[in-house]
């Protein structure tokens, strides 16, 4: 088996064997049903239907769904529910010959997939938002690329985080979603282009406006969904590139675990 698809076997496990971490998916669910049920409309099904009218009820999903996922995500990819896991990231660098690409590969790939199973864990409730928020198509399907990529940066951000600091879980427990707050912050203030929330509130409330807007010459939710894509990408390089200096300071003597 190549190193990539041991990382990735591994990978798998952790993420469907242990305990620890299938607890953390009933947080979906139960922050999902919640939010739907405080944002259901007060009128009856029948006159949502008959009036058309659109509501905010996909919206709060949605952003439920978005800050549920860059949690986990973020979470999981710094293997915090799973200490055995996290330390073996630096045992490839330190304690085998295997090709880092290939663990970094490993973990990219698996990282992609397990984002996809989060989002469709909530997309049965973003689903029955959309059934009575009279939002269209378009709006649904932009809504789960936005909350797909911006899951999938969060997950390499983790990912680089463990890279970065091998066996100190505490100071990597410490910064891990205090960073993505961070992000989302000064993104909201100084960035809204790039900050998940606001897309999806622009999509949500203003379709025809963001249809319409472009950044670059490229279209709005486009642009948001590559700029994630492209984020997720710079932080697992820069784990590579913190391998490879883990390796060579342990090929030279040092501890490199730390």
């Amino acid at each position: 088996m190549t190193a990539a698809g041991a990382v990735l076997q591994e990978s798998v496990l952790t993420s469907f064997a242990n305990k620890a971490v299938l607890r953390r998916y009933l947080i979906l669910p139960l922050l999902l049903g919640l939010t739907l049920l405080v944002a259901w409309p007060r009128a009856s099904f029948a006159m949502i239907l008959a009036t058309d009218a659109s509501n905010d009820t996909i919206l709060w999903v949605a952003l439920g769904l978005t800050l549920a996922i860059l949690y986990l995500n973020a979470r999981l990819g710094a293997e915090e529910y799973s200490p055995e896991a996290a330390s073996h990231v630096r045992d490839y660098a330190t304690l085998t010959p295997v090709s880092l690409s290939s663990v970094v590969a490993g973990k990219l790939c698996f990282g992609i997939l397990h984002t996809i199973f989060l989002v469709a864990l909530g997309a049965p409730f973003l689903l029955a938002a959309f059934a009575v928020s009279g939002a269209a198509w378009p709006q649904f399907w932009r809504m789960l690329a936005v909350i797909g990529s911006a899951g999938f940066a969060a997950r390499q951000y983790g990912f680089f985080l463990l890279a970065l600091t091998g066996s100190r879980a505490l100071a990597r427990n410490t910064i891990t979603i205090p960073g993505i707050v961070a992000f989302l912050i000064f993104t909201f203030l100084f960035a809204p282009e790039v900050n998940p929330l606001q897309v999806l509130i622009d999509v949500s409330r203003t379709p025809a406006a963001l249809a319409a807007r472009t950044i670059l010459g490229i279209p709005a939710v486009t642009f948001l969904v590559l700029s994630s894509l492209l984020l997720g990408g710079v932080f697992s390089v820069s784990a590579l590139a913190v391998l490879r200096v883990v390796r060579g300071r342990a090929a030279g003597g040092g501890d490199g675990r730390g």
